[in-house]
């Protein structure tokens, strides 16, 4: 910040050319936007990205098991809402992963103390379900050189986290957690 003086005498705060007004606008605009998002679920988890977490998976309300989603329904119905492989691989490297067996997951706690529940409901490929209550399987809206999806596995055990990169067929269900990043 750096004060100038106007050729009327009076002294306006400035910050890189913008001056007081319109810098508490912007900031005002923002804290707006990060309530309207808090309201729709998202958490600000103080990550460095800025990348917004939603507090639950998405569900659609059809189907045997709503919480999962083939690749092709989850890209049309969210599309870039699905987190990067870099977003999922900032989520592991800035927070805390706890595992929680009553609810049968991990509670992730960011660094500024707000947290996230992922549950583990496993996946299905055809009419079989694998790792239900074991392990957490998200869609990314990465590919792999091979041309297939690449998910985020994670397993329940010794209170850690274990993170597993896998391709994984089109095909297959898995769970779907959005992002929201600025």
């Amino acid at each position: 910040y750096m004060t100038k003086e106007s050729k009327h005498g009076i002294v306006l705060l400035v910050s890189d050319g913008k001056d007081y007004a319109t810098m508490q606008a912007e900031e005002q605009a923002e804290q707006k936007r990060k309530e309207r998002l808090e309201a729709q679920g998202y958490v600000d988890l103080g990550l460095p990205s800025g990348t917004m977490w939603k507090d639950k998976n998405e569900k659609d309300g059809s189907g045997y098991n709503t919480n999962l989603y083939t690749f092709k329904e989850a890209w049309s119905k969210f599309g870039n809402r699905l987190p990067t492989r870099e977003q999922l691989v900032e989520l592991f490297d800035y927070c805390k992963w706890h595992c929680d067996y009553n609810r049968i997951g991990y509670n992730v706690i960011g660094p500024n103390g707000k947290s996230i529940f992922f549950p583990a409901l496993g996946h299905y490929s055809g009419d079989y379900g694998y790792h239900h209550n074991e392990a957490g399987c998200y869609w990314t809206s990465s590919q792999s050189e091979k041309g297939k999806r690449v998910t985020l596995w994670f397993y329940k055990g010794w209170n850690q986290v274990m993170e597993s990169w896998e391709e994984t067929e089109s095909s297959h269900q898995s769970t779907v957690r959005l992002v929201y990043k600025k």
